[in-house]
């Protein structure tokens, strides 16, 4: 750009240091301007999503407790809807041999099993059978 300016200046009678004379617009300079304030555009955004992704996952984090504990409350408010300190028995079928029974053999409960209940367990307070 020095020597640019010298051939004009003498060609048209004004001093190589004269920064009005002319103006030059060189494009690699304005390339690696413009790759700089790329980088600088990058580096920033990167910030940005590096802050977003923790602002944001501590704000996730967050919202997942409130909605675990408000979760676990409509849970124990539903439970405690049903009853507190129940057990309920459903049937099922014997996975080993047990008195000369085979294995894979059914459960059929029946009423009678309420009053052996009633009877064998004291800490039952209240039972019912359907």
């Amino acid at each position: 750009m020095r020597q640019v300016k010298k051939v004009l200046g003498r060609r048209h009678n004004f001093p190589p240091d004269d920064p009005g004379a002319v103006w030059m617009w060189d494009t690699v300079e304005t390339a690696e301007m413009v790759n700089r304030v790329y980088d600088m555009m990058q580096t920033f955004l990167g910030v940005v999503a590096v802050v977003t992704l923790v602002l944001g996952g501590v704000a996730s984090l967050v919202l997942l407790l409130a909605y675990g504990n408000g979760f676990g409350t409509a849970m124990m408010t539903a439970f405690d809807q049903i009853g507190k300190d129940l057990i309920v028995v459903f049937p099922g079928q014997t996975s080993l041999q047990a008195g000369g029974e085979r294995a894979g053999r059914r459960v059929q409960l029946e009423l009678r099993d309420v009053e052996a209940l009633k009877e064998g367990v004291p800490a039952i307070d209240a039972i019912r059978g359907e």
